[in-house]
């Protein structure tokens, strides 16, 4: 599979690279620069202290509107509502930070927030990097926000932790496509598995340092059906007891209006409608 180094990213061989490998084998890999690395860790621990918190504490850091904070196993689903996600996470939007504080006020709840905007911070420079080659490998310019990133209000980092308790199906997570832009993922254990075809799967676990990239609904729009949503689903491994993953879904900001590289099909709508196939609420309206 293709492995991008972060540091190397703007060149005018990636786009195409990128093209290629999203195309055949669904997915490629990028190697995280040293402070890449620090600030995904950094989320990783802050999420396991936040984690190992009783259930008490942590519905208190929730809220049921937005879906930031903490969620419990049972309210997302990939496929069908009877059978929800085996996982219990943790979601940062920046649209929503001032709520995040408002419900975190001790000192783990405070420092995951802290910890969480600056791994989105990241993770949107690299989104938006990643994009921009990809839109020059159709002859397109970048996608372009008033506001500084064009991503970055339309994204969230989501930390999913799969623990023994809760790995009831061999399947923990069904499959799916993600109805969004481009999905990055970073994980410290295996579990997760892609296809091109939905029925042939593959393990892919990208190694300590990297992180993996993913098309989703909205980028397939984007290239006019030529590069295919990834399907993806996490399963059950022996030995494995717990899992942990950092997830970042990257989505259009408020007030930006997509326009295909290829075809002619708008994409805008799907990017503000797809949330609610997976029970999460739909992002606000465009203004």
């Amino acid at each position: 599979m293709l492995i991008l180094k972060e540091s190397d990213l703007v060149s005018p061989s990636t786009g195409d690279l990128l093209r290629s490998s999203f195309v055949g084998e669904g997915a490629a890999l990028v190697q995280l620069t040293k402070p890449s690395i620090s600030g995904l860790q950094a989320l990783s621990e802050a999420s396991a202290a936040l984690f190992s918190l009783p259930d008490r504490r942590k519905e208190r850091f929730s809220d049921p509107t937005t879906l930031v904070g903490w969620r419990n196993v049972g309210i997302e689903y990939s496929a069908i509502p009877e059978r929800p996600d085996l996982m219990e996470s943790l979601s940062y939007n920046p649209a929503y930070r001032q709520r995040l504080e408002d419900l975190g006020q001790e000192s783990q709840e405070r420092a995951w927030i802290t910890s969480a905007h600056a791994a989105a911070t990241i993770l949107d420079r690299l989104m938006a990097t990643l994009i921009s080659e990809l839109a020059r490998a159709y002859g397109r310019s970048e996608i372009q926000h008033k506001d500084g990133s064009p991503f970055a209000k339309g994204s969230f980092v989501q930390i999913n932790r799969y623990s023994a308790s809760q790995m009831t199906r061999p399947v923990l997570q069904d499959a799916h496509e993600d109805g969004n832009l481009l999905t990055l993922l970073a994980s410290n254990g295996p579990g997760l598995e892609v296809s091109l075809d939905g029925v042939d799967f593959r393990a892919l676990t990208p190694p300590a340092g990297q992180i993996a990239a993913f098309p989703g609904r909205v980028l397939s729009l984007m290239s006019g059906g030529e590069i295919s949503p990834t399907l993806h689903r996490v399963v059950r491994v022996p030995n494995v007891c717990e899992r942990q993953s950092i997830m970042y879904f990257g989505n259009p900001s408020p007030g930006v209006r997509l326009q295909p590289w290829k075809g002619q099909e708008d994409p805008s709508s799907e990017a503000w409608s797809s949330p609610s196939r997976f029970g999460l609420p739909d992002i606000p309206p465009m203004s």
